[in-house]
């Protein structure tokens, strides 16, 4: 929490390009991928390379593969860290997973579902899983249908799913139809807010243009 409140004061006051390099580069790799993301991209490229160069390899290869996305797209807003368990597995196999795996995700209130080719079949709550019998297949209490984001996709349709279907989170695709993460309603509140207040200066007439327009 710490870190996400000085990546936000950083952001807010301007201040990421006063920093040096390894800097940056150190709080970058505390940040869930999107913040990285979010942390870096307004760097010009060279700065950019200059951080990544001093990034743990792991964290190094997900900012990368971000921002090979196009901008303001599914693909930069996405988070890596989440739950995908196979459709063949039990609820207890998903319990004793949760419970025994390392550097899983630190917040998350939904597991991913996924085919053997690892493409997403269906979601289950965390609290269906914890009240349900051990014995029983995951395949029988998940939630097969579910919205997916394709990982192009304009972030102003991605908010626009979000408050069309009132969704917590949402699987990201990428165009053979693989899990390659999720988006969660607190990585686009901010998105909604930009796009609510593009709209209303287009509606005033005060949108993008200079002094001398009417």
């Amino acid at each position: 929490p710490e870190v996400v409140r000085l990546f936000g004061r950083l952001r807010r006051e301007g201040l990421i390009d006063e920093m040096e390099p390894q800097q940056v580069a150190d709080i970058a790799g505390q940040l869930d991928t999107d913040d990285a993301v979010a942390l870096i991209e307004d760097l010009d490229r060279d700065e950019q390379q200059a951080v990544l160069q001093r990034m743990e390899p792991d964290d190094r290869a997900a900012v990368e593969e971000a921002l090979s996305y196009p901008e303001e797209s599914a693909g930069r807003l996405m988070q890596r860290d989440l739950i995908a368990v196979p459709e063949h597995w039990k609820v207890g196999a998903v319990i004793d997973y949760l419970r025994k795996t390392p550097d899983l995700a630190d917040d998350f209130w939904e597991i991913f579902v996924v085919s053997p080719d690892h493409h997403p079949v269906g979601t289950c709550k965390l609290s269906t899983i914890l009240r349900t019998k051990r014995d029983t297949p995951v395949s029988d209490i998940m939630q097969r249908e579910q919205t997916l984001i394709p990982v192009d996709l304009d972030q102003e349709e991605v908010a626009i799913r979000f408050q069309k279907y009132a969704l917590i989170s949402a699987a990201v695709v990428d165009s053979t139809g693989r899990l390659v993460g999720m988006i969660t309603v607190d990585d686009i509140v901010h998105i909604i807010s930009e796009e609510a207040r593009e709209d209303v200066l287009l509606l005033s007439g005060a949108g993008d243009g200079d002094i001398n327009e009417p």
